[in-house]
């Protein structure tokens, strides 16, 4: 159904069919939303209903469904036109396939609707195959709860599966705590978690962009270069790791006390 040719870190992501929980992170210009796109569609078979949401509604408009239905990266759309009927009033996209129908429902958190996923009531709980997140990390962990609380409906063959890709947010995020990216962290059996590098995909990024992320520096360097779970700029030491600078010592060790606040 694509003509996209996705390298061996995003296959991992897009062909993770065992975790219940599946993260795709890296730094910027990885190809994550492309993967995820990809990944939605490699689970569409028929009677299969998969979600995609971000935080702003405009903002997946403007990534994931461009992907699926305009194009990105000079590449033709992933859904090819004429396979899919596009009902943007009911936000769900309705994929012919042989053998049947499958769709892709989507959403913005910011929208007044996005309220009602996983809640009670005649009209307010989606039934879904699988659920994916585009930039996950700016959406909150209980919508997060909520979303995967939709994610029920059996497929012979397929994994009921909660899914995203980001940036790095800090290490003290819900994410990097349910996927053990915190310093000392483990990650919940049932999580995955493929890293996406930039240097993967060099060839469908400018020089100019690789140039750009090259001269970063700090904790900006850190996140979007080198895709790290750190801590946000403005910190007062920006080169602070827990990992690194703490420490546990018997207290009959130390030689002088200093506080300061």
């Amino acid at each position: 159904m694509s003509v996209y040719h996705p390298n061996t870190e995003q296959d991992a992501f897009i062909f993770d069919n065992a975790s219940r929980w599946c993260l795709g992170d890296g730094p910027r210009g990885g190809g994550k939303t492309v993967a995820l796109a990809l990944k939605a569609v490699s689970r569409l078979v028929p009677g299969a209903c998969e979600g995609l949401f971000r935080q702003k509604l405009i903002d997946l408009k403007r990534t994931t469904l461009k992907a699926l239905l305009e194009g990105d990266y000079n590449a033709p759309p992933i859904l090819p036109p004429g396979s899919y009927k596009h009902r943007k009033d009911l936000k769900e996209i309705v994929v012919c396939l042989p053998g049947g129908t499958a769709k892709i429902v989507y959403n913005g958190m910011d929208q007044a609707d996005a309220a009602q996923i996983g809640g009670t009531g005649s009209q307010s709980s989606l039934n879904l195959t699988g659920a994916g997140f585009d930039e996950w990390v700016e959406i909150g962990e209980g919508n997060v709860i909520q979303v995967a609380g939709c994610v029920r409906v059996p497929i012979p063959g397929m994994k009921n599966q909660i899914y995203g890709v980001c940036n790095p947010g800090p290490p003290s995020h819900h994410l990097a705590k349910r996927f053990g990216l915190e310093p000392g962290g483990s990650a919940d059996p049932r999580c995955a978690r493929h890293f996406m590098s930039m240097d993967a995909n060099k060839a469908n990024l400018s020089p100019e962009f690789i140039e750009d992320m090259d001269s970063l520096s700090g904790v900006a360097y850190q996140r979007y270069r080198l895709g790290m779970w750190v801590g946000s700029d403005g910190l007062v030491y920006d080169n602070w790791r827990r990992e690194l600078h703490v420490t546990e010592r018997d207290r009959d060790e130390m030689v002088r006390w200093s506080l300061g606040v």
